[in-house]
């Protein structure tokens, strides 16, 4: 089950494990956003293009803020297992992209 991380949450000041995979969830006011971990840097940022049109490809066309938790649930653990399967994968600079295959 997707990982839930406070937004802006420093994740070795707060010695937080990844524990799902490189993307979480995080309650930001009044939705819910995807972020995932980048080699090299302490905090969570936003996913990258690719993550955004794989979204897309999905069928869901807002981002990657959800209004349903339990809809950022199922995103977030569908990314994850593509990082599993090897379909997301990180880049030379440590960013997370989707090689365009399901």
């Amino acid at each position: 089950m997707a990982q839930e991380i406070e937004f802006g949450e420093d994740l070795e000041e707060g010695g937080i494990v990844l524990t799902e995979g490189p993307f979480v969830i995080s309650k930001l006011w009044d939705t819910w956003v995807l972020q995932c971990s980048r080699r090299g840097e302490k905090c969570l940022g936003a996913p990258f293009d690719t993550i955004y049109n794989l979204l897309w490809s999905l069928g869901y066309s807002k981002g990657a803020r959800f209004f349903i938790k339990e809809d950022a649930i199922v995103f977030c653990d569908k990314l994850n297992g593509m990082v599993k399967d090897e379909k997301i994968v990180q880049d030379e600079c440590g960013v997370w992209v989707w090689k365009g295959e399901f």
